[in-house]
């Protein structure tokens, strides 16, 4: 039983997780798909790996019940403040996960950067994600349990995990844009000052590019592929066995770029770094640096670097040293 600090990205195409140990200094991660549906013993047949079926025991009736977690599940989050019982139990099971029975967590999550900036909403949206004490969970008919030490806990304002792993970018002007599953948020600094007007949020995420291709591709294949081909095709970059669809593709996430750029048209780019981070990121990254040329920077951990940088952020206020 040990102390774990512990921080959860929770998106909404993933949920990613990262945790040390304060006592080995261990780092520990998963990402899991988030996707939450009630348990279905159909559905079970097709379980695969990074996939759950979770039991959520506890007084909290909007969770308690039986789930499937993970891709198996079938219920995405749309909701803007993530105040919801997807994004809750997709953070109590992502913990699970990173943690032994009886470790003792201190939590950190991030949040959106409008929830943030309001004391009453941050406040809430913490207070409603986490229980305080004992938390039980089944987790593929396991029994796992951990403590959560609520009151030193922290919530994060999303895609500021990059001023945090990266502080060297931020001595002159720079933009970080978060590209997430549903939304993109674009986060402008002036020597590591915020620039509140500058920010902006928009439904330019994963979903967005996903729902556009899938029109595309059913319509030239004479198709009915779903969401989740539709997200295979865009990482191989083509569909097998069906000529110019490479084409097809491209001329989307081009496009896209070109609706992100319109939404950055405000910022002083030819002197702004862009730092750009989040997992559709990294799958643009080509597009990206098209668009953008050596005005853009993208890290190897983008769609980690939320969580590492909260993780990293708590590890040094809680006077431990980072090992990393």
């Amino acid at each position: 039983m040990n102390l774990k600090i512990v921080s959860v990205d929770s998106g909404k195409a993933n949920t990613k997780v990262c945790a040390y140990d304060t006592n080995t200094s261990e780092i520990r991660t998963e990402i899991i798909a988030t996707n939450v549906a009630k348990r279905n013993a159909l559905v079970e047949l097709c379980m695969k790996e990074s996939q759950y079926i979770v039991s959520m025991e506890g007084s909290d009736p909007e969770i308690y019940g039986d789930w499937m977690v993970g891709v198996i599940g079938g219920e995405s989050s749309y909701s803007n403040s993530k105040k919801d019982m997807i994004h809750k139990i997709m953070t109590l099971v992502a913990i699970a996960l990173v943690t032994e029975n009886g470790d003792t967590v201190i939590p950190s999550i991030g949040c959106p950067l409008s929830v943030f900036s309001n004391g009453e909403m941050k406040a809430d949206f913490y207070e409603y994600i986490f229980p305080d004490g004992r938390v039980d969970i089944r987790i593929n008919g396991t029994d796992r349990y951990y403590y959560i030490e609520k009151e030193k806990g922290c919530v994060f304002p999303e895609s500021f995990g990059a001023l945090f792993m990266l502080p060297d970018h931020f001595e002159k002007r720079t933009g970080i844009i978060d590209i997430g599953g549903l939304n993109l948020n674009a986060s402008y600094f002036d020597k590591g000052d915020l620039q509140p007007e500058l920010c902006k949020t928009e439904k330019l995420g994963l979903f967005s590019i996903v729902s556009q291709l899938r029109n595309r591709l059913n319509a030239y294949c004479d198709a009915s592929f779903n969401d989740r081909d539709i997200e295979i095709f865009l990482k191989m970059g083509y569909v097998d066995g069906y000529e110019k669809t490479d084409e097809i593709i491209d001329k989307v996430l081009t496009d896209h770029l070109s609706r992100i750029a319109k939404v950055l048209k405000d910022w002083d780019i030819a002197s702004t770094d862009l730092i750009f981070i989040g997992g559709t990121a990294k799958l643009m990254e080509k597009h990206i640096c098209e668009e953008f040329s050596d005005k853009s920077y993208i890290p190897d951990d983008a769609d980690f670097i939320n969580c590492k940088g909260f993780l990293k952020a708590m590890i040094e206020m809680k006077g431990y040293n980072c090992p990393f």
